[in-house]
């Protein structure tokens, strides 16, 4: 069982068919999925929202 409460929220957030919209920085790129818990990789499928900083303000505007 994994004690980090970043993987905790994710899996209780997929446990209650909660809207999960990743946050993807632009030099971020996923694990392979065996790397990640069995429980959480369900939400590497997901879209999500490239973060750039310099247009902060537009990333916040695609997830209203």
């Amino acid at each position: 069982e994994c004690k980090d409460w970043v993987h905790r929220e994710i899996v209780a957030a997929l446990n209650s068919n909660c809207n999960i919209i990743p946050i993807i920085d632009q030099h971020f790129e996923w694990p392979e999925g065996e790397k990640l818990p069995e429980d959480m990789r369900s939400v590497t499928h997901f879209n999500g929202v490239s973060w750039i900083h310099d247009y902060q303000d537009a990333c916040i505007d695609k997830l209203e």
